[in-house]
């Protein structure tokens, strides 16, 4: 606990660089590796400092659904993009991912921003059925017409998994 609060406290103290490192080096992996509650308190801390480097490295290599939302709700598109490639994005104890699960997912469609759904759909960190809604054309993914469904199964052959 005392390393935790000793880590916390050089992090929200160290150069914008050096966070960003950090957060590079100390990425979830695939499988969603657990940080428990320091992580998330952690995550906090950094976004209230407000830097462009560090939400930039919060965005790609968070732990927290909370950061991630907190960071897609900004007016920042390249934030906005990070997000969506980042590892916040992946599914919670295998539940639908927050994109998915705040209805997110469900106005990126509407909208059909084809930028910000390039980022999702080939973000190795989706889930399972995000992928498997795509490719059945269920849930948000069955009011596409033809074109536009054809373009994101297109894109997600680049997908990594």
């Amino acid at each position: 606990m005392k390393n935790q609060i000793i880590k916390t406290f050089y992090l929200v103290h160290s150069s914008p660089n050096e966070v960003f490192n950090w957060l590079k080096e100390n990425k979830p992996d695939r499988e969603g590796l657990t940080y428990g509650p320091d992580r998330e308190e952690l995550e906090k801390a950094l976004i209230i400092r407000n830097d462009p480097l560090i939400n930039l490295g919060l965005a790609l290599y968070g732990f927290e659904a909370n950061t991630g939302i907190t960071l897609f709700n900004t007016t920042d598109m390249t934030i906005k993009k990070a997000v969506l490639s980042g590892t916040t994005i992946r599914s919670i104890n295998c539940e639908d991912s927050w994109v998915k699960s705040s209805g997110e997912l469900s106005k990126l469609l509407d909208r059909f921003d084809e930028e910000l759904l390039v980022s999702l759909i080939t973000n190795e960190y989706i889930d399972d059925g995000l992928l498997t809604d795509l490719y059945e054309r269920k849930a948000s993914f069955y009011q596409l017409d033809d074109e536009k469904w054809f373009t994101l199964l297109r894109v997600s052959i680049e997908n990594p998994r």
